[in-house]
């Protein structure tokens, strides 16, 4: 299975973590006719990032690269006595971890970038690596990017991002692809 794009390789090697968090005016400026492209490699290199760190259990690498509002929820999960978001993967290793992954699509929605990404999960009971699909939320909050909430073998609705993450995102708007066309 191909890991990952190589692109988002390149690009997330060679930016330290405090580069991902462009503000939109320097974004802007990697020279892409198509509006939002640019978005799209630093959304990729982002979630490149974010999946190398929790597939090598660097769990420290991966929460820097979290939506403080998203870190707030699942301090509120723990204070409860029930990490179970699944932006908290270092809770569920015990159970299941990422072996492989592979970003399969990206598309705009209501502000945001939703990324699907094949994903080989190694369950520890069962001793096997199973395939399943998950969708991750990206967005940009005061200028800067971060990984928002995954969803495993469903996906983020553009009414459910505007419904279920008021405030999380800076107003982006780019055009439809059918729009573009014209």
């Amino acid at each position: 299975m191909k890991m990952h794009l190589p692109l988002a390789v390149a690009v997330g090697a060679a930016l330290p973590l405090s580069a991902l968090a462009l503000d939109a005016g320097v974004a802007l400026q990697h020279g892409s006719h198509k509006s939002g492209a640019a978005e799209m490699k630093i959304v990729h290199a982002l979630l490149t990032r974010y999946l190398d760190a929790v597939k090598g259990k660097h769990w420290a690498e991966a929460k820097q690269l979290l939506h403080p509002k998203t870190l707030a929820v699942i301090a509120e999960q723990q204070r409860l006595g029930r990490e179970e978001h699944p932006m908290a993967p270092s809770h569920h290793e015990k159970e299941y971890y990422l072996k492989a992954y592979q970003i399969v699509g990206t598309r705009f929605a209501a502000s945001a970038f939703v990324l699907a990404v094949a994903e080989d999960n190694y369950q520890v009971a069962k001793s096997v690596v199973v395939q399943e699909q998950a969708a991750y939320l990206v967005g940009k909050y005061r200028g800067k990017w971060y990984v928002v909430d995954k969803k495993r073998g469903e996906s983020f609705s553009d009414e459910s991002i505007k419904l279920g993450y008021p405030g999380y995102f800076d107003h982006l708007q780019f055009p439809r692809e059918e729009e573009e066309e014209d």
